[in-house]
């Protein structure tokens, strides 16, 4: 069966992502070894650029359409990488210890890949990932979504 469609290419840049927490206390009083911490400021920033793709084929018959898109993206932190702060237990107020969260990394790389199908009859299907490389880690996501419009 033919089909017609045609790609586009957008340039992200610059992208930048900001998370801010303001600092905050927690106290954990309902277990035998109760806890007090103050967590601090903190503030992600990250700047990058990157490429989107997509793409969307129409069938001859335009009974259905198919979607893809694929996005690459590159951010480098310059803001905190870590969460951090002070705890310690009720019982021992003089023996504080510091707490801190994995490190995010310097540099991030993030993919993002779908396909989206649709029918005329009103039936769609999705399939997605969603990925991310730094020195801290990676993460993976993956998608399933079936819908139905009438």
């Amino acid at each position: 069966m033919p089909v017609k469609g045609e790609a586009q290419v957008r340039l992200l840049a610059p992208v930048i992502d900001y998370v801010g927490l303001n600092g905050y206390s927690i106290g954990e009083r309902a277990v035998p070894v109760a806890l007090d911490a103050e967590i601090q400021k903190y503030h992600s920033v990250r700047i990058g650029g990157g490429a989107d793709l997509r793409r969307t084929w129409t069938a001859a018959d335009s009974r259905s359409t198919t979607s893809a898109h694929a996005r690459l993206l590159y951010q480098r932190e310059v803001g905190d990488e870590a969460v951090t702060g002070v705890a310690n237990f009720a019982g021992e107020p003089e023996l504080p210890f510091d707490i801190r969260s994995q490190a995010a990394g310097k540099d991030i790389l993030s993919v993002d890949l779908g396909v989206t199908m649709k029918r005329s009859s009103g039936i769609g299907l999705s399939v997605a990932y969603s990925g991310e490389l730094s020195e801290g880690g990676m993460r993976h996501a993956a998608f399933l979504g079936v819908g139905y419009s009438f």
